[in-house]
């Protein structure tokens, strides 16, 4: 099994719909929808877009995918996500824009907004002693991208190169999509998510995700929001009622 922090959107926000019936599933609830209907856009072509990405659910990675350390469990990962949430306040990122990053599509700040990018790695050092060092094998297909020193340095005390200032808060939306296809892709994206884009998001919840088993889709077990004590599981048991 693998974990992940994640920032969620609220169930009840727009950016949580609109995410969900792009990606044609729901990271919260599990429920699976069939492929919007947008201009310009084939039900064939959407599943390639998003196969990667629906995978993982919508979300803005915080702490990346890693597996449980030994003597460590899911319970105490639980009461940490909430313990860590009680100490950290919501980010306000002031617009919400449609970029190409590293040849996927995600929305991102208009601007590298520094508070996100805290909180980002505030998540990436809180939870890292829950962290299961990678095997040699992962840490090769890593490196078969091609890493600079610093992306190296932080693979090797972090389990993964895209932390810190290699990293941007961003929520996926795409897997890779070639040149040729690009234009036409953000015609799509912008058309679909209009009503996002421009607008401010509000960084205002942690999820604890979890993949049970490789390659099969991450779902959120619990959700906290930033400076409040409460928690609950992605089928709303409230873990405070527990």
């Amino acid at each position: 099994m693998r974990y992940a922090i994640y920032f969620v959107p609220d169930p009840d926000t727009d950016l949580a719909e609109f995410g969900a019936r792009w990606l044609g599933y729901d990271v919260e609830t599990g429920t699976t929808f069939a492929a919007p209907i947008v201009r310009g856009l084939e039900a064939e072509s959407w599943g390639g877009l998003v196969s990667e990405p629906a995978r993982y659910g919508l979300h803005a990675t915080l702490k990346p995918p890693f597996r449980l350390a030994e003597g460590r469990s899911e319970g105490e990962l639980v009461e940490a996500l909430r313990g860590f949430a009680r100490t950290v306040t919501p980010v306000r990122i002031p617009v919400l824009s449609l970029k190409h990053l590293r040849g996927f599509f995600a929305l991102m700040p208009a601007i590298r907004d520094e508070q996100a990018e805290a909180l980002s790695a505030r998540a990436v050092r809180a939870f890292d002693d829950f962290r299961k060092a990678p095997t040699r094998a992962e840490i090769a297909r890593r490196q078969a991208a091609g890493l600079n020193a610093r992306q190296q340095a932080n693979l090797e005390r972090w389990g993964y190169p895209y932390v810190f200032d290699e990293a941007s808060f961003h929520i996926t939306l795409t897997g890779r999509t070639d040149a040729a296809r690009a234009a036409d892709t953000e015609d799509i994206l912008t058309d679909f998510f209009e009503p996002l884009i421009g607008r401010a998001l509000f960084v205002n919840r942690v999820a604890l995700a979890v993949e049970r088993q490789p390659g099969v889709r991450f779902e959120v077990l619990a959700a906290t929001t930033l400076g409040h004590p409460l928690a609950y599981t992605h089928r709303a048991v409230q873990l405070d009622a527990m």
